[in-house]
């Protein structure tokens, strides 16, 4: 439901949606760094792990599609 509705708002605004949270989650990340004096190193190490497993899946998956050269030059924006 909410991803549909998601689409059918305007790109620009879709945009300002995901910066912002993008922005909230990097604030909340950032705010525990606040709230403990310490953090346990297991934690660290999970945290870690999963940044590494995510870049690892986007250079994946993008450089499984990556545009031929004729595709490159011969794009042109939709305006539907």
């Amino acid at each position: 439901m909410i991803i549909k509705w998601f689409e059918r708002l305007l790109p620009v605004y879709q945009a300002l949606l995901a910066g912002m949270f993008t922005w909230g989650v990097t604030a909340v990340g950032a705010a525990c760094v606040f709230v403990t004096s310490t953090v346990d190193r297991k934690l660290l190490d999970t945290m870690l792990g999963f940044a590494v497993e995510v870049m690892i899946y986007v250079l994946w998956k993008n450089s499984s599609r990556s545009p031929s050269k004729r595709e490159i030059w011969t794009w042109r924006p939709s305006l539907s």
